[in-house]
């Protein structure tokens, strides 16, 4: 068993995110045997928190508030051969992916 946590400083899109946390529980779901975080999503003023067990992801919960903690990020996963470097790339990709899709606005000429 291993403990891995992600943390991001700067608020992060809810789409990545969302894809992210499906992609993980698609993919690795049967060895996380515990997900928990609490996000500071763009455009959103109070934490959200998600959490999970294998597979299953449970709905999103927006918080009242973040009570003088640090607006960032933190996701911890607890299971078996979790790996921190592709755990941190698969955030990451999705993050430029989303990115990418929404940096390029359609031009009139």
């Amino acid at each position: 068993m291993r403990a891995l946590s992600i943390i991001r400083d700067a608020p992060l899109p809810w789409p990545a995110v969302r894809d992210w946390l499906r992609s993980l529980a698609s993919l690795r779901g049967a060895d996380i045997l515990r997900m928990k975080g609490i996000l500071c999503i763009q455009d959103v003023d109070a934490p959200i928190a998600v959490h999970g067990i294998q597979p299953m992801l449970h709905p999103p919960k927006r918080l009242r508030s973040w009570g003088g903690e640090a607006r960032k990020s933190r996701v911890v996963l607890i299971g078996r051969d979790l790996d921190a470097s592709g755990v941190n790339h698969a955030i990451d990709t999705a993050l430029a992916v989303h990115a990418a899709r929404h940096s390029s606005s359609p031009r009139h000429g």
